[in-house]
C-alpha cells in the first residue's frame, strides 16, 4: 500500500511539473510573439528619409568591395558575406502602405533579372520606396522576421556600414572579454585562453564585418554569459526539478530570439555555445548516477530550443500569412524543404556533402591545429611521470553530455544539407560549438598538468579538480 501511494505521489508530481513546464512554455511564446510583432512594427514606423544619407554611403562601401571581398586573398575563411548585407540594407529601405503591411511583407527590390547581385539590386532600389508584387522586381520577404531590422535601423539613422561594423565588433568583442574573464575566475587562465582561442579559429572578426552573422553570435556569447552569472544558484538543473523548468523556458527564449534575429546563417550557436559551458560548469555534480540525467537535459533543451526557433519561424509565416493574404506558409515551407534537401542548382550532392565541406574549411586552421599540441604534450608527460593514477581519480562522466553538445553542428549540417553546402563559407563557423566544446574538455586537462608540474597547491577551483 505505501508503495502504491509513493507511486501516486510520483506520478502527481511528474504531472504536476508537466503543467508547469508547459504552462510556462506557452507564457514565453505568447510573451516572443507579441514582443517581436510589436519591435517589427514599430521599426517599420521609421522613415526612410532617416536613414537613407547613410545607406547610400554604405553602399558606395560594398560597391567598392564586392558581394564576397576576401580580407585575404584566396582563403574562403577571410570572405566577407556582402550579398546578405545588401539584402539587409534592401529590407530596411522598403516598406508597404503601412507598418503592419511592411513588417508582414518585407519587401525587397530584386531587381528585372534573377537578382544575383544584390548590390546592384539594392541601389536600383534606393529609387523606389514602396514594394508592389503587382510591378516586376519585387519580393516578398515575409517568412522572415527580419528583427535584425530593429537593430541595424536605428543605426542607420546616426552611421553607415563601415561605422556599424565597428560598432558591432566592439560590443562582440566586450561580451567576448566578459564571457572569458568569468571562465578566467572560475575555472584558471589555461582553460580561458583556450576558450578564447577557439573564437579566433573561426575568425569571429569576419563575422562582425558581414553584419548577419553577428547576431547569433552574439545571442550565443549573451546566452552563455547568463548561464555563468547562474551557475551555482537554486536553478541549478542538478538540484531539482524546478531548476529544469527554469531552463527548458530559457532555451525556448533564445531560440525564439535566435529565429527573430538570425538570417539562417549560424543559428546552432545560439544553443550550443551556453549548453556546452553549462554543462562543463555543473561537471563537478555529474557522476555515474548524474550522467543519465544530464544526458535528458541536455536532450530536453535541445528539444525546447528547437520548439521555440521553429515555432517561432511558423508563427512569422500564419501572421504574415493572415495579414497580406499571400501565402507565406507555402512558401515558407517550400524554402525548408529546399535548404534541407540533397541538391545545389542542377548538382544533386550527397547528405553528408554540407558536413563534408564546413569541416574541410575548419580543419586547416593553425587556431585548430594549436589545440592539439598541448593535449598530447601534457599526456605524454603524464606517462612518463606515473601521474595517471591522480589524474584519473577526477570525475570524467560529465564528457558525455559534453560530446552531445559537441555534434550539435553536425547535426545541423545533415539536416540543412544544400544551405551548409551552398553557403559553408559562413556556416562553418557552427564548428565553434566543437571547438568550444574541445576547449573547455583540455583546459583543465592542461592547467592541472601545469599545476602538477610547478608542484604548487591546487587550491579549491573547479580547474583543479578537473
Amino acid at each position: 500500500m505505501d508503495k502504491q501511494l509513493a507511486g501516486e505521489s510520483l506520478n502527481r508530481t511528474h504531472l504536476a511539473l508537466v503543467g508547469k513546464s508547459v504552462t510556462c512554455l506557452v507564457l514565453a511564446y505568447l510573451a516572443c510573439t507579441a514582443l517581436f510583432s510589436l519591435l517589427a512594427i514599430g521599426v517599420a514606423s521609421i522613415p526612410r528619409s532617416a536613414i537613407y544619407p547613410h545607406v547610400q554611403q554604405s553602399i558606395f562601401e560594398l560597391s567598392s568591395e564586392g558581394q564576397y571581398h576576401k580580407l585575404l586573398p584566396e582563403d574562403d575563411t577571410w570572405q566577407l558575406d556582402n550579398y546578405t548585407t545588401a539584402i539587409m540594407l534592401n529590407q530596411a529601405c522598403h516598406s508597404a502602405e503601412n507598418p503592419v503591411l511592411s513588417a508582414a511583407y518585407n519587401f525587397q527590390w530584386h531587381g528585372p533579372g534573377n537578382g544575383d547581385d544584390q548590390i546592384s539590386a539594392l541601389e536600383s532600389g534606393m529609387k523606389r520606396s514602396q514594394g508592389n508584387l503587382s510591378e516586376e522586381g519585387w519580393i516578398a520577404y515575409g517568412r522572415y522576421w527580419h528583427g535584425y531590422l530593429s537593430v541595424l535601423k536605428p543605426l542607420l539613422v546616426a552611421f553607415d556600414l563601415s561605422q556599424i561594423r565597428v560598432v558591432f565588433l566592439l560590443s562582440f568583442v566586450a561580451l567576448l572579454g566578459w564571457s572569458t574573464v568569468l571562465l578566467s575566475k572560475s575555472e584558471g587562465t589555461v582553460t580561458a585562453v583556450v576558450y578564447l582561442s577557439a573564437f579566433f579559429a573561426v575568425h569571429f572578426i569576419v563575422a562582425m564585418f558581414s553584419l548577419s552573422l553577428f547576431f547569433s553570435f552574439f545571442i550565443g556569447v549573451a546566452a552563455t554569459v547568463f548561464v555563468q552569472l547562474h551557475h551555482g544558484s537554486r536553478w541549478d538543473f542538478l538540484n531539482g526539478d524546478e531548476g529544469v523548468v527554469f531552463w527548458l523556458v530559457f532555451y525556448f527564449v533564445v531560440g525564439g530570439v535566435t529565429v527573430f534575429f538570425d538570417f539562417l546563417d549560424t543559428p546552432i550557436v545560439t544553443l550550443g555555445l551556453p549548453l556546452g559551458m553549462q554543462v562543463f560548469l555543473a561537471r563537478d555534480g555529474i557522476g555515474r548516477n548524474q550522467a543519465v540525467r544530464s544526458v535528458l537535459f541536455v536532450l530536453a533543451v535541445s528539444l525546447s530550443w528547437a520548439v521555440g526557433y521553429g515555432g517561432i519561424m511558423l508563427t512569422k509565416w500564419v501572421l504574415s500569412s493572415l495579414v497580406t493574404c499571400f501565402d507565406f506558409v507555402r512558401d515558407g515551407f517550400s524554402s525548408v524543404v529546399y535548404r534541407s534537401g540533397g541538391t545545389s542548382g542542377a548538382l544533386k550532392i550527397a547528405r553528408t556533402a554540407g558536413l563534408r565541406k564546413n569541416v574541410g574549411l575548419l580543419v586547416h586552421r593553425w587556431q585548430v591545429k594549436m589545440l592539439t599540441p598541448p593535449l598530447v604534450v601534457a599526456l605524454i608527460w603524464l606517462a612518463t611521470n606515473g601521474r595517471w593514477r591522480r589524474i584519473g581519480s577526477a570525475r570524467w562522466w560529465y564528457l558525455i553530455p559534453l560530446a552531445l553538445v559537441g555534434i550539435l553542428p553536425f547535426g545541423w549540417y545533415l539536416v540543412a544539407d544544400n544551405h551548409s553546402f551552398v553557403h559553408a563559407f559562413i556556416t562553418y563557423r557552427d564548428l565553434v560549438v566543437t571547438l568550444v566544446v574541445a576547449a573547455l574538455s583540455i583546459g583543465p586537462v592542461i592547467d592541472r598538468v601545469r599545476r602538477i608540474g610547478l608542484r604548487q597547491p591546487e587550491g579549491d577551483g573547479a580547474s583543479a579538480k578537473l
